[in-house]
Protein backbone atom coordinates (compact mmCIF):
# COMPACT_ATOMS: atom_id res chain seq x y z
CA UNK A 1 0.00 0.00 0.00
CA UNK A 2 1.26 3.17 -1.12
CA UNK A 3 1.31 5.66 2.11
CA UNK A 4 3.39 8.44 1.17
CA UNK A 5 0.12 10.58 -0.02
CA UNK A 6 -2.29 9.98 3.18
CA UNK A 7 -2.29 12.73 5.89
CA UNK A 8 -0.29 11.94 9.28
CA UNK A 9 -3.91 12.42 10.77
CA UNK A 10 -3.87 8.30 10.94
CA UNK A 11 -5.62 7.36 7.68
CA UNK A 12 -2.88 5.78 6.34
CA UNK A 13 -2.50 3.26 9.79
CA UNK A 14 -6.80 2.96 9.45
CA UNK A 15 -5.95 1.98 5.90
CA UNK A 16 -3.44 -0.61 6.93
CA UNK A 17 -5.42 -2.21 9.49
CA UNK A 18 -8.22 -2.54 7.57
CA UNK A 19 -6.22 -4.13 4.46
CA UNK A 20 -4.58 -6.30 6.88
CA UNK A 21 -7.94 -7.55 8.67
CA UNK A 22 -8.70 -10.06 6.07
CA UNK A 23 -4.86 -11.69 6.13
CA UNK A 24 -4.67 -12.00 10.21
CA UNK A 25 -2.04 -10.19 10.12
CA UNK A 26 0.60 -10.57 13.04
CA UNK A 27 1.22 -7.84 15.50
CA UNK A 28 4.87 -8.38 14.89
CA UNK A 29 4.08 -7.44 11.38
CA UNK A 30 1.83 -4.50 13.10
CA UNK A 31 4.97 -3.80 15.19
CA UNK A 32 7.48 -3.23 12.18
CA UNK A 33 5.10 -0.95 10.08
CA UNK A 34 4.45 1.10 13.49
CA UNK A 35 7.99 1.49 13.16
CA UNK A 36 8.48 2.32 9.61
CA UNK A 37 5.80 5.10 10.15
CA UNK A 38 7.15 6.39 13.29
CA UNK A 39 10.61 6.51 11.46
CA UNK A 40 9.17 8.71 8.31
CA UNK A 41 7.34 11.10 11.29
CA UNK A 42 4.25 9.72 10.96
CA UNK A 43 3.65 9.80 14.31
CA UNK A 44 -0.70 9.73 14.30
CA UNK A 45 -0.38 6.32 12.24
CA UNK A 46 2.58 4.62 14.14
CA UNK A 47 1.30 5.63 17.23
CA UNK A 48 -2.35 3.75 16.11
CA UNK A 49 -0.26 0.74 14.70
CA UNK A 50 2.05 0.52 18.34
CA UNK A 51 -1.79 0.49 19.88
CA UNK A 52 -3.46 -2.47 17.96
CA UNK A 53 0.36 -4.46 17.97
CA UNK A 54 -0.12 -4.22 22.39
CA UNK A 55 -3.54 -4.74 22.40
CA UNK A 56 -2.78 -8.16 20.03
CA UNK A 57 -0.22 -9.05 22.91
CA UNK A 58 2.77 -7.33 21.42
CA UNK A 59 5.08 -6.14 24.62
CA UNK A 60 7.56 -4.21 22.62
CA UNK A 61 4.89 -2.26 20.89
CA UNK A 62 3.20 -1.29 24.63
CA UNK A 63 6.95 -0.78 25.67
CA UNK A 64 6.95 2.03 23.40
CA UNK A 65 3.42 3.40 24.36
CA UNK A 66 4.76 3.67 27.96
CA UNK A 67 7.94 5.32 26.81
CA UNK A 68 6.20 7.55 24.85
CA UNK A 69 4.10 8.79 27.60
CA UNK A 70 6.29 8.47 31.10
CA UNK A 71 7.92 11.74 31.35
CA UNK A 72 11.77 10.38 31.74
CA UNK A 73 11.67 9.02 28.28
CA UNK A 74 8.85 11.28 26.06
CA UNK A 75 10.29 13.69 23.48
CA UNK A 76 8.45 16.67 22.34
CA UNK A 77 8.06 15.86 18.40
CA UNK A 78 8.75 12.50 18.35
CA UNK A 79 5.30 10.99 19.40
CA UNK A 80 1.63 11.41 18.74
CA UNK A 81 1.12 12.85 22.27
CA UNK A 82 1.52 17.02 23.17
CA UNK A 83 2.70 15.99 26.94
CA UNK A 84 3.70 13.44 29.48
CA UNK A 85 0.86 11.42 30.84
CA UNK A 86 1.92 9.51 33.93
CA UNK A 87 -1.55 7.46 33.66
CA UNK A 88 -0.61 6.27 29.99
CA UNK A 89 2.57 5.71 30.83
CA UNK A 90 1.65 3.26 33.91
CA UNK A 91 -1.30 2.12 31.79
CA UNK A 92 1.21 0.84 28.36
CA UNK A 93 4.16 -0.68 31.17
CA UNK A 94 1.73 -2.80 33.03
CA UNK A 95 0.08 -4.26 29.11
CA UNK A 96 3.89 -4.49 28.65
CA UNK A 97 4.77 -6.52 31.67
CA UNK A 98 1.79 -8.89 31.19
CA UNK A 99 2.80 -9.23 27.66
CA UNK A 100 6.06 -10.63 29.27
CA UNK A 101 8.64 -7.22 28.77
CA UNK A 102 11.34 -7.48 32.06
CA UNK A 103 12.33 -4.14 31.54
CA UNK A 104 8.59 -2.82 32.42
CA UNK A 105 8.44 -3.80 35.86
CA UNK A 106 11.87 -1.87 36.45
CA UNK A 107 9.99 0.86 34.38
CA UNK A 108 7.03 0.29 36.54
CA UNK A 109 9.01 0.44 39.73
CA UNK A 110 10.73 3.84 38.37
CA UNK A 111 7.80 5.18 37.36
CA UNK A 112 6.23 4.95 41.43
CA UNK A 113 9.57 6.20 42.92
CA UNK A 114 9.20 9.22 40.93
CA UNK A 115 5.50 9.51 41.59
CA UNK A 116 6.60 8.83 45.20
CA UNK A 117 8.93 12.01 45.38
CA UNK A 118 6.18 14.24 43.78
CA UNK A 119 4.19 13.24 46.28
CA UNK A 120 6.65 14.49 49.22
CA UNK A 121 6.74 17.61 47.09
CA UNK A 122 3.51 18.21 47.67
CA UNK A 123 2.17 17.12 43.86
CA UNK A 124 -2.01 16.50 45.20
CA UNK A 125 -2.19 14.34 41.80
CA UNK A 126 0.72 12.29 42.18
CA UNK A 127 -0.09 11.01 45.40
CA UNK A 128 -4.01 10.11 44.32
CA UNK A 129 -2.55 8.26 41.71
CA UNK A 130 0.05 6.39 43.84
CA UNK A 131 -3.05 5.89 46.19
CA UNK A 132 -4.73 4.59 43.45
CA UNK A 133 -2.16 2.44 41.74
CA UNK A 134 -0.77 0.48 45.21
Amino acid sequence: MDTSTVKNDGDAARNYLADAAGEGIAPEAVFAQAQEFQSRGRFADAWLLYFSAARDGHAGAAMVLAEQADPRFFRAGATALSRPDVVQAHKWYQQAQRNGSKLASQRLQQLLADLETSAREGDEQAAVLLEQWK
